[in-house]
C-alpha cells in the first residue's frame, strides 16, 4: 500500500509541474500579445473561456 501512495504522489508532482511547464509558455505566447484585450474585457466569461480551450488539448495530451 505505501508504493501504491508513492506511485500517486509522484503521479500527483508530475501533474503539477507540467501544469507549470505549460503555463509559463502559455503566458508568453498567448497572453501577452492578448493582454490589452483580456484587459478590457475582463469581466465577460468568454474572455477567459477562449484561452482555456485553446489550451485545452494540448494539457490533456501532455498529461494524459
Amino acid at each position: 500500500m505505501t508504493a501504491r501512495l508513492l506511485n500517486e504522489g509522484a503521479v500527483f508532482d508530475l501533474a503539477v509541474l507540467l501544469t507549470v511547464l505549460l503555463a509559463v509558455p502559455f503566458a508568453i505566447f498567448y497572453l501577452s500579445p492578448r493582454i490589452l484585450l483580456l484587459a478590457e474585457d475582463y469581466r465577460r466569461p468568454a474572455t477567459w473561456v477562449r484561452p482555456a480551450a485553446v489550451m485545452l488539448p494540448l494539457t490533456a495530451r501532455l498529461m494524459g
